[in-house]
């Protein structure tokens, strides 16, 4: 199958080069630059407002500045699912001593 396909490529086939160029050279990805901030991380909203500051000073770049923010909205997730569990643990808790 790759000889057809090389073969092909050699002929002028423009989609046989264009696989065979995919498969030799990969693409490229971006790669951000590390930045340095103040991150105020006493709460999840001051780590919010300390991220867009950033992105509104120019110290951080707003494609970073978006991934940051939705891992903070993500944090935000993940600390809303523990105390929910926690307090679902807690209604179990006096339901069993009801009994």
């Amino acid at each position: 199958m790759a000889e057809i396909v090389l073969e092909a490529a050699r002929g002028g086939d423009i989609a046989a080069c264009r696989l065979v160029l995919e498969r030799l050279v990969p693409s490229l990805k971006p790669v951000a630059e590390p930045v340095q901030f103040d991150l105020d991380d006493s709460d999840l909203p001051a780590s919010a407002r300390s991220i867009l500051s950033a992105v509104a000073d120019g110290r951080l770049p707003p494609d970073q500045g978006r991934s940051l923010i939705d891992a903070v909205v993500s944090m935000a997730r993940v600390i809303e699912v523990a105390e929910l569990e926690q307090q679902l643990a807690e209604l179990r808790e006096m339901l069993e001593a009801r009994k």
